[in-house]
């Protein structure tokens, strides 16, 4: 046989073979895929690209490689997360890259939320486009009874499942396993439920992996509390590669296992000018507020300069100086130890009053939280007021008072420590919340009135020990712990009550309406 007669012998691809198998190459890149599917779920909707999408995609290609395991992305809503995670993921991961044996789980806040993802995804692998590049490779199995809006499988073994968190997983195990929004942004605020939710997770959805050891977990939300499942991830688990990406860049640069992913160099630059422009977020930063715009749009749970804390305010004393001579010292305590807070940590909070400039200021001496049972917080309190604290050259002091909440657990402490012969006062704050203490002692903080000790190693940082203590005032009331946060309040208050400092018109640099000290309503006397 001749040349021309073994060519004439072969059939040609057609056009739309070739076509389709260049689109197959193409879409072996998950941004292109989602490119090309697009309009089979947004027909009327334009898709609009921007570099965050070409950074999660990257992201998502990593886990379906097995290069990143555990993934974290923190990000804006509205800006298509949930498209990219949970539509268009799996029948990328079943298609373009042939791998349909993969099984997938999904949870939210939401079980609606939930089906609607899993709908759009299933419409994405019946479209005719998607059968014409990949029908070939597997099909849904429609006759299975389980098969359903919330659940369907594959003939090669995969299945996509979703369901709400606390729901049931019904003994099914996967090799993705992928939390999207896991808590609802009204309800982040309550321990009760945002702790439920964690507690689901940690009990319930987290063992769900097949094979630990290579499958994938992905995690997705906007920023709620520091105790939303983002930061238990984050604080208690480790691990994660975290992609975080804010509404306006804080000129913190970040990276992953990829390298650096926001190529943005100015402050506050925007995410997405053509979707999110700057009049677009100036009105969603108002209808959010300070905490809705600090976690939901930014990524912190708490705003940088602090929320009703401004932890600017607070004074570095630098570190080459010599401590002042301090004329009283309180000790300030948080207990943790009855059965309904045995997961919290006690705290202690140290404080010294001292003249500077010709005014009376507070300086924190001393902090620790740690997790102890009764009997061993009352001996380490026992010996803690046997404490010093200044310069060992003339200018140490000893405590003066224990100041110890009068409620719960904190009146076992009170009670014990006086029968030592240790002087306790004891704090009520009434019907007053937490948050309202705060607000009573911000302006004490605002005035310039508290120091803390600068660190020798990192100047115009505070000291190591103290570094747990700004966090919690900084991002209270959306701080998983607030130890420190009690720990001030009744020592300000305390400290204000008994004159041993004010404000008057020179602290406070926005000026009162007179001249006369500035009274705290002490609200143990209400």
């Amino acid at each position: 046989m001749n040349t021309a007669s073994r060519i004439s012998s072969y059939e040609l691809p057609s056009l739309s073979a070739i076509q389709a198998e260049k689109t197959r190459r193409r879409c072996k890149s998950y941004q292109e895929f989602t490119k090309e599917f697009w309009p089979i779920i947004e027909p009327s909707t334009a898709y609009l690209n921007n570099w965050h999408q070409e950074v999660i995609t990257e992201h998502l290609e990593a886990c379906a490689k097995r290069e990143i395991r555990r993934l974290l992305i923190n990000i804006p809503p509205r800006c298509g997360k949930s498209i990219s995670v949970a539509v268009m993921f799996p029948p990328w991961v079943w298609g373009a890259l042939g791998q349909a044996y993969e099984r997938f789980i999904y949870t939210s806040y939401s079980g609606s939320l939930s089906a609607r993802d899993s709908r759009h995804s299933r419409k994405i692998i019946a479209s005719d486009k998607y059968q014409e590049l990949y029908g070939h490779q597997y099909q849904i199995r429609k006759w299975l009874d389980k098969d359903t809006e919330t659940f369907f499988e594959n003939d090669k073994a995969g299945f996509r499942m979703s369901s709400s968190v606390g729901g049931t997983m019904t003994g099914e195990g996967g090799s993705f396993l992928i939390w999207d929004d896991p808590h609802k942004a009204d309800e982040a605020q309550s321990d009760a439920i945002r702790e439920g939710v964690v507690e689901w997770y940690r009990n319930t959805y987290s063992t769900r992996l097949n094979d630990p050891s290579k499958d994938v977990e992905i995690g997705v939300m906007q920023r709620l509390h520091d105790g939303d499942m983002s930061g238990y991830v984050i604080s208690e688990i480790g691990g994660f590669e975290h992609v975080c990406i804010p509404m306006q860049w804080d000129r913190v640069k970040r990276k992953t296992f990829l390298g650096s992913y926001d190529p943005r160099t100015k402050k506050d630059e925007l995410l997405w000018p053509a979707r999110f422009p700057e009049a677009e977020v100036k009105l969603l930063s108002k209808k959010l507020g300070i905490y809705g715009t600090s976690g939901q749009l930014q990524q912190n749970p708490s705003p940088e300069e602090g929320g009703i804390i401004k932890t600017g305010h607070i004074k570095l004393w630098p570190s080459e100086a010599r401590l002042p001579v301090f004329s009283y010292v309180l000790q300030s305590y948080d207990g943790a130890f009855t059965e309904e807070t045995k997961n919290d940590p006690s705290g202690l909070l140290v404080f010294g009053i001292f003249e500077h400039k010709g005014k009376n200021r507070v300086m924190l001496l001393d902090a620790w939280e740690e997790r102890y049972e009764y009997p061993e917080l009352r001996k380490v309190s026992k010996e803690e007021f046997k404490s010093f604290y200044g310069e060992e050259t003339g200018g140490q002091h000893g405590v003066d008072c224990v100041l110890i909440e009068d409620k719960g657990s904190g009146i076992s402490l009170r009670q014990d420590l006086g029968r030592a012969g240790v002087p306790v006062r004891p704090y009520n704050p009434g019907k007053a919340s937490k948050e309202m203490r705060a607000h009573l002692v911000a302006p004490l903080i605002e005035a310039g009135l508290l120091y803390v000790m600068e660190s020798p190693n990192n100047k115009g940082q505070v000291v190591k020990w103290a570094e747990w203590c700004m966090k919690e005032w900084r991002l209270f009331p959306n701080a998983k712990h607030d130890e420190a946060v009690d720990c001030l309040t009744q020592a300000l208050i305390f400290f204000h009550d008994s004159r041993m400092i004010v404000i008057d018109i020179e602290d406070d640099e926005e000026g009162f309406a007179d001249d006369r000290p500035r009274k705290i309503r002490n609200p143990y006397n209400s």
